[in-house]
C-alpha cells in the first residue's frame, strides 16, 4: 500500500506587515502538530518525508510533524503564487525528482499546504464517490491505494480523516 497524508498548515501569528510567505507558526499551533503526529502514527502511518509550502507557517507545521526519521521538503507546488505552482501530482512528483528526492520504497508521504489546494489535488486523486471536504487548520485526511500509480488512476480511497480542532484531534 501507498498512502499520502494531507495537512493544512496550523494557525498563524498576526502579520504585522510581514509579507505572506514569512509569516511564521503561531508557537501554540506547535504542539497541535505534535498531537497529531502521534494520532497519525497511532493508526499506523509515518510519513517518511513532508513535503511542503514554502510558505514559513506551512513548514513549519511540516517539521512539527515529521519527527526524527523524517525529512522536510519545501516545493514550489504546494506553495500559492509561486511560478510553478501546480496542484497536481504529475508536476509535484516531478518537482520532487528534480529535489533529487526518491519516493522509491517509501509506503507514505505527507503533504502540508494550503487550502484549496490539498482538498483539490486529494480530490484529483479519489474516485468521484470518496471526495473530500475542504480541510480545516490542522485537519489531517489519508489516501491509500496499492501503489502511487494507483492513486494517480483514482483507485484509491480515505482511509481516515482527523480534525485537528480541539484537543483530542478526534
Amino acid at each position: 500500500m501507498f498512502s499520502i497524508v494531507f495537512v493544512r498548515h496550523g494557525r498563524k501569528v498576526p502579520a504585522d506587515g510581514r509579507l505572506e510567505h514569512d509569516i511564521p507558526l503561531d508557537p501554540a499551533e506547535v504542539s497541535i502538530a505534535k498531537l497529531l503526529r502521534a494520532e497519525i502514527a497511532s493508526r499506523g502511518i509515518e510519513p517518511s518525508v513532508w513535503i511542503s509550502s514554502h510558505f514559513a507557517h506551512a513548514w513549519q507545521t511540516a517539521e512539527a510533524l515529521a519527527g526524527l526519521g523524517s525529512r522536510v521538503v519545501r516545493v514550489c507546488a504546494l506553495t500559492p503564487y509561486s511560478a510553478d505552482e501546480s496542484a497536481h501530482l504529475g508536476p509535484l512528483l516531478k518537482e520532487i525528482g528534480r529535489l533529487a528526492v526518491s519516493l522509491t520504497g517509501l509506503e507514505c508521504i505527507g503533504l502540508v499546504g494550503h487550502e484549496e489546494r490539498l482538498s483539490n489535488l486529494a480530490n484529483e486523486l479519489l474516485p468521484a464517490e470518496a471526495r473530500i471536504t475542504r480541510l480545516g487548520y490542522m485537519d489531517a485526511v489519508c489516501i491509500s491505494g496499492e501503489t502511487l500509480f494507483d492513486l494517480d488512476q483514482r483507485k484509491s480511497l480515505v482511509l481516515w480523516r482527523i480534525s485537528g480542532e480541539g484537543p483530542s484531534l478526534s
